[in-house]
């Protein structure tokens, strides 16, 4: 029996030592399959940044993919140190990113005179709908137009007139921008319509106290120019134009496909014919018209 305690303890202090000479080599070597980047480290965030903006703002990658098996076999090939982000960490990264877009572009607006809006909703294919408010203005150190997306926000429920000029009001008001609109162009539907006479309405309501100053000092006499400085005389003219727009015009190339669906519809040899050639094969191609 003291033979076998014997033996045991021998086993026991053999096996402590082995463990603390494979401790010191690991720590010595470092342990290469846990170590990874810190969440602070510069590299950890440009990789970070360069997966985001190239898949899933560049490449309409959805933000699930961050999560997937290839993505993190794919990152541990690329740099065994990097982390792949957590989807919460990409979802406000986005946000951030919006929020600095958002801040740039109205501190752009702030200085432009003019701006004209295209509007429009628009539904996937899963019926889901949206509104998407285009601005368009001329910037005046490159005098070139340009084209900034102000919103394309989910829209639910009934596309009521009511509706959708409250959701435009709400993305003007967010810019700062009811008061320099100058044309919106919108398609014919009498939702639309309704929508732009409800909003635009509201935007002349805004500046009527602004707009009778002028008015009640309109004076014939043309010499009254002459004692007004530049400064002044711009702010009037300035004044003067804001006052002579805010109008709605039809989509050229809506009315055009109404007007082209139209004259199919009521043109029966045209008819005929197009239903004659909606399964008419030739070669490899086959025509259809809806």
């Amino acid at each position: 029996m003291m033979h076998v305690v014997c033996r045991h303890s021998e086993y026991r202090a053999q096996s402590d030592q082995s463990d603390k000479k494979d401790s010191c080599i690991t720590s010595f070597f470092g342990n290469t399959h846990s170590s990874h980047y810190p969440s602070s480290h510069s590299q950890q965030k440009a990789i970070t940044a360069a997966f985001i903006q190239d898949f899933v703002i560049n490449s309409n990658f959805p933000i699930s993919f961050v999560e997937s098996e290839s993505f993190h076999h794919s990152m541990s090939v690329t740099d065994s140190q990097y982390r792949p982000p957590a989807r919460s960490t990409v979802t406000s990264h986005l946000g951030r990113m919006a929020d600095d877009l958002q801040r740039h572009l109205s501190e752009k607006l702030a200085a432009i005179q003019s701006v004209n809006l295209t509007l429009d909703i628009w539904s996937d294919r899963r019926m889901r709908a949206f509104l998407g408010v285009t601005a368009h203005y001329v910037e005046h150190e490159m005098n070139d137009l340009s084209s900034a997306l102000l919103a394309c926000k989910r829209f639910e429920g009934s596309h009521t007139g009511d509706r959708i000029a409250a959701e435009l009001e709400s993305v003007l008001d967010l810019y700062n921008i009811k008061h320099k609109i100058d044309y919106v162009i919108t398609d014919n539907a009498a939702n639309m319509k309704k929508a732009m006479t409800i909003a635009l309405y509201s935007m002349e309501n805004c500046e009527e106290g602004a707009a009778s100053a002028y008015d009640d000092a309109a004076i014939d006499n043309p010499e009254i120019w002459q004692d007004v400085d530049d400064i002044d005389q711009s702010e009037i003219l300035e004044m003067v134009n804001a006052h002579c727009r805010k109008e709605r015009l039809s989509c050229f190339d809506h009315t055009l496909h109404l007007v082209v669906g139209d004259g199919l519809k009521y043109t029966k040899c045209v008819s005929s014919a197009l239903a004659v050639l909606q399964d008419f094969e030739f070669g490899p191609y086959q025509f259809f018209i809806p």
